[in-house]
């Protein structure tokens, strides 16, 4: 799902015909991955958490919705 439904992509905005294209179902999902605070400072850190966290809320959100335990108001 995620292949064809990047994160980052909007939930009202569809996928070009070019970009399904482009989606290679052999390859692994993508992982996002937690921000190293050893490797960041602190205003970056929270940057990059405050990022993670958008992300993970976007996962949780679409979960929802394709399992059918989320209402979704227009």
């Amino acid at each position: 799902f995620f292949k064809r439904f990047p994160i980052h992509l909007a939930d009202d905005i569809e996928p070009t015909a070019e970009d399904l294209t482009k989606v290679d179902d052999q390859a692994p999902d993508p992982e996002i991955e937690h921000p190293n605070e050893d490797e960041l400072d602190a205003v970056e850190y929270q940057k990059k958490i405050a990022e993670f966290e958008a992300d993970e809320a976007r996962i949780n959100y679409r979960k929802k919705v394709s399992e059918g335990t989320c209402i979704v108001v227009l």
